[in-house]
């Protein structure tokens, strides 16, 4: 994957993995992470899907949270407090 310095987006990629990342309004520097990493696939391909990885490791709850703070007494909470009966799948 190829993105923008925008915001925190570089804080999503791991150190090896930061080239990926280039400058907004940086065409070329685009085109040129686009090759790169068309090129070289496979190299980077385990990087990517550890990264993956510990980005919904950590990431898990964000949903959840989001809502809880949106909507303290929805049905996710009960009077702010997670509700203990919802039974959540693992994700793997």
């Amino acid at each position: 994957m190829v993105s923008t310095r925008v915001g925190d987006a570089l804080g999503y990629y791991a150190r090896g993995l930061w080239p990926f990342c280039v400058e907004p309004d940086d065409p070329e520097a685009a085109a040129e992470a686009i090759l790169a990493l068309a090129a070289s696939y496979d190299r980077y391909r385990e990087r990517f899907a550890a990264n993956a990885h510990e980005l919904l490791r950590r990431h898990r709850d964000g949903a959840r949270r989001l809502a809880e703070l949106l909507e303290p007494d929805s049905p996710t909470t009960r009077n702010g407090v997670p509700a203990s009966s919802r039974a959540e799948l693992p994700v793997t």
